[in-house]
């Protein structure tokens, strides 16, 4: 049942909110830019970030 409350409760959290805000905000320069430009790795960088944001919490481990 902790399980379930954590994904139940994750989307409440800034973290989240910033992460989708960096998705959002970075995907379409990734997409649209061409490749080896300056603009599409700060999108990337901005993407990854926005990922790993929303992500981080099923990483972490339980008892830390």
């Amino acid at each position: 049942m902790d399980g379930t409350k954590k994904g139940y409760r994750f989307y409440k959290t800034f973290d989240f909110w910033l992460g989708l805000y960096m998705i959002v905000a970075n995907l379409p320069g990734v997409i649209q830019v061409s490749h080896f430009n300056i603009t599409f790795l700060l999108d990337l960088i901005g993407l990854v970030l926005g990922i790993s944001l929303i992500g981080y919490p099923f990483l972490k481990k339980k008892g830390r």
